[in-house]
């Protein structure tokens, strides 16, 4: 469905952690040694800008009427939607489906964003792809890669923070969608599924005690039995 017809402002908040961090192993945790952490996924369907650069969906281009003031609309109602998030320390959310870096780029460059401490970002930039995944974060980021998937496919944006020595990763995913049957694709959210669990227990061995965190759109329902259940191998 497309994001001129439907608007989802649905955000996941994963989870908010309260991160103790001592100066030294003899300090006393005061409230300054408390940080809380909210990390958060969002599908914002569909945030284009209003430059025609050729890859973007049709009702995206300026022949569809697509104009400058319906992306500053678009982009006051997601920084509206991100401002109200629940008040915390710091913030890490992944984005699914914005244009490019430079729409992530307008996105935080606001009064409100800078006043939650969210200046931070990385963004994909796979040819040929009208969307990419991003996240945006009020943590200084330490690293980030990007590793491919399935040939097509979106690939798993990874970013790498490092607070008081200690490692968080977060890898960014946006599966296959279900359209044109969600048997008939459910091979490909497969094959993207398990190139992160490997990610992931590289991560383990290379980084261990690193909290990581999986975030994105997988476009699995969690109440859906098949997505719960143990697939085998064919």
């Amino acid at each position: 469905m497309s994001c001129m017809r439907h608007f989802n402002f649905k955000i996941v908040c994963i989870c908010v952690l309260t991160l103790i961090f001592l100066t030294s192993c003899e300090a006393q945790s005061s409230s300054e040694d408390k940080r809380s952490l909210l990390v958060a996924t969002w599908n914002v369907q569909n945030l284009f800008d209003a430059k025609d650069d050729g890859s973007e969906y049709e009702e995206y281009k300026s022949s569809s009427l697509w104009d400058e003031s319906s992306y500053k609309r678009r982009l006051s109602n997601a920084q509206n939607v991100l401002s109200s998030l629940p008040k915390n320390g710091n913030y890490i959310i992944t984005l699914n489906e914005v244009e490019g870096s430079n729409v992530v780029e307008d996105l935080i460059k606001c009064d409100k964003l800078s006043k939650m401490g969210i200046c931070y970002y990385a963004c994909t930039n796979q040819k040929g792809s009208a969307i990419q995944i991003a996240l945006i974060s009020s943590l200084p980021i330490k690293e980030a890669h990007v590793h491919e998937t399935v040939s097509s496919l979106r690939p798993i944006l990874e970013v790498d923070f490092e607070v008081n020595n200690q490692r968080i990763v977060v890898l960014s995913v946006h599966f296959k969608s279900n359209a044109g049957g969600t048997e008939e694709t459910e091979a490909l959210r497969f094959e993207q599924a398990k190139v992160v669990s490997q990610i992931a227990k590289q991560i383990e061995l290379q980084k261990p005690g690193s909290l990581i965190f999986i975030c994105g759109d997988t476009n699995e329902e969690c109440w859906d039995e098949k997505a719960l259940g143990k697939r085998e191998d064919k």
